[in-house]
């Protein structure tokens, strides 16, 4: 699991820390949902009311509603933008193969495509 410091979060967010910046932040999740070591955002004033209970490590929102802040945040001005940026960062998905196994045994005559991951022990003959 991708985990990254707040600090240096914020600075390939272009984001203005405020709180702790050793914290390590491990995913992202909604303000109801956030642990320990998840990040959250906020956009709409009407959810200033939920920070209180909002178990995140870290919150991003605007300058407007960092007085409501009960965590780190990261002050920035599109905090959708950036919360779509965080999940890229954070992202877990597994990438697929981009090679070829040394162990794989690919007859002579066989035509592969660009961009072809051919895993351990498989064979590949001409249909």
């Amino acid at each position: 699991m991708p985990s990254i410091r707040l600090a240096d979060l914020a600075q390939q967010l272009d984001a203005e820390l405020h709180g702790d910046g050793d914290i390590v932040i491990t995913g992202v999740a909604s303000m109801q949902s956030a642990k320990t070591g998840q990040i959250t955002f906020m956009v709409n004033p009407k959810y200033r009311e939920h920070l209180a209970a909002c178990q995140a490590s870290a919150v991003v929102m605007t300058q407007d509603d960092l007085p409501f802040a009960h965590s780190a945040a990261l002050v920035v001005r599109n905090p959708y933008l950036t919360y779509a940026r965080m999940a890229q960062i954070l992202d877990t998905t597994p990438q697929p193969a981009q090679d070829i196994a040394p162990s794989a045994v690919i007859d002579p005559s066989a035509k592969l495509g660009s961009n072809v991951a051919i895993a351990p022990t498989r064979l590949s003959n001409p249909a």
